[in-house]
């Protein structure tokens, strides 16, 4: 039943030819689809036979690449470059058994041209951006521990930020619930990418706080959703929560459902529906595996 509609979802993906004029969300939302699809075609021998192996979603994937790199050019300073730039950098490594000298060359010029104009400024721009360029720094200084680095001093100056900000009673004064999230996930990424655990008490505390006043909220923005169901699946600090995730992704569903069939918002839902059927059928494989 889930593997029939994945596959069903997969056609309707294929059917969509990103380009450059594409909203930044319509790539994200392709990105994340085959990303997870990928994943999980490589992890399930079952999928594997059923997409006819994971080649076909690794030149999707490189494809995609392309087209957001030169959507990057194309961008001016703000959320969307950072956000497509971090997305770029796991397409780059979640679509693909072997790295690509090429894509991370070009991902590193991206990305460096992306900090200095960001560091170049006396006062630096808060809010989501500052969020998405964590999100790049960590990403560009995975693998390496750069600590007199200013840019990376700046992540970590950042994150104990919000820390110390966050109150267990009332979350981060001020800041909305997408941002919120978006911090969450920067300061779960921090712990387990660079094994710095010094935050992980906030983040769990964090975690729980919006997950459970978001849970008890009738309207809640698409995107929010999204994020919701993204931080839920990240675990490391906190257990994963796949009831949280659950209920995020049958909102989306939802949700998504009201907007026309060719519009941004409806593969915005379709890619989370397909991160949960994929999520669903690894972890049945993984309890089959376990009984066995």
């Amino acid at each position: 039943m889930e593997i029939s509609e994945l596959k069903s979802l997969y056609t309707k993906l294929r059917a969509v030819r990103p380009g450059v004029s594409d909203s930044s969300e319509r790539l994200l939302s392709l990105a994340r689809a085959y990303m997870a699809l990928y994943r999980a075609v490589f992890c399930c021998g079952q999928l594997e036979r059923e997409f006819s192996g994971s080649r076909g979603l690794s030149e999707a994937g490189s494809a995609l690449f392309k087209v957001m790199r030169r959507k990057v050019e194309g961008s001016g300073m703000g959320e969307e470059r950072s956000e497509l730039l971090s997305c770029m950098y796991q397409l780059m490594t979640d679509t693909a058994v072997i790295p690509d000298s090429d894509k991370r060359r070009s991902w590193d010029t991206l990305a460096l041209e992306l900090f200095r104009r960001y560091f170049q400024t006396a006062i630096r721009e808060e809010g989501l951006i500052c969020t998405g360029i964590c999100r790049c720094i960590l990403d560009y200084f995975y693998f390496s521990l750069p600590e007199d680095d200013e840019w990376f001093l700046f992540l970590k100056t950042t994150v104990r930020g919000w820390a110390s900000a966050f109150s267990a009673d009332k979350g981060w004064e001020g800041v909305g619930d997408l941002e919120a999230l978006e911090r969450i996930g920067v300061m779960n990424r921090n712990s387990y990418m660079f094994l710095d655990t010094s935050c992980d008490e906030t983040v769990r505390m964090a975690f729980e706080f919006y997950s459970r006043a978001l849970a008890g909220r009738e309207m809640v923005p698409l995107h929010v959703l999204g994020r919701l169901y993204d931080a839920a699946m990240d675990g490391n600090a906190y257990p994963i929560d796949r009831r949280t995730a659950g209920i995020a992704a049958d909102r989306i569903s939802a949700l998504g459902g009201i907007y026309p069939d060719d519009s941004d918002e409806r593969l915005y839902a379709l890619s989370y529906r397909v991160c949960s059927l994929c999520e669903k059928i690894m972890e049945e494989v993984q309890q089959e595996a376990v009984a066995s």
